[in-house]
């Protein structure tokens, strides 16, 4: 597993080999495509948390998704 800064206090934790294991497309979010499934949270310092702001980010990932090809 691997984790993404979207945000100074939000991540997405997805798996870094989803390509290479032929996941299918998921999303994109903040300019990053993603396959596989993925979850966001928030972040603390150094521990997981509930994601600030849940609404703008929820917004932005399906005002995102909605630019990809397929």
């Amino acid at each position: 597993m691997e984790t993404v800064t979207i945000a100074s206090d939000s991540v997405v934790i997805c798996n870094e080999e989803g390509v290479l294991l032929g996941m299918p497309y998921n999303c994109r979010f903040f300019g990053v495509d993603f396959v596989g499934p993925i979850l966001v949270v928030g972040r603390n310092k150094d521990e997981f948390c509930d994601v600030p702001e849940a609404d703008f980010l929820m917004y932005h990932l399906r005002d995102e998704d909605n630019t990809h090809d397929d």
